[in-house]
């Protein structure tokens, strides 16, 4: 894929936490924002992919090289 998306930092960590299979109310817990906020994130870091679905964003991170398997990185 020779296309690269830009992802702020939140939009990154939301994409890896979904990666690793967390929930929209766990992703808000684990960065400490409200669960409105955590899916506004997601929604714009699905924008931000041109992605049509979460897991469609997810397979997109791997293709991209955003996420990469097997490796943890924290979430801040």
């Amino acid at each position: 894929m020779s296309w690269t998306p830009h992802l702020t930092e939140h939009e990154a960590a939301v994409l890896r936490l979904l990666a690793r299979g967390h929930t929209h109310t766990e992703i808000a817990e684990m960065l400490r924002i409200r669960p409105k906020v955590a899916g506004s994130l997601i929604h714009q870091m699905r924008i931000s992919l041109r992605a049509r679905t979460t897991p469609h964003a997810v397979a997109i991170g791997y293709e991209t090289g955003i996420l990469e398997p097997g490796v943890e990185r924290s979430v801040r």
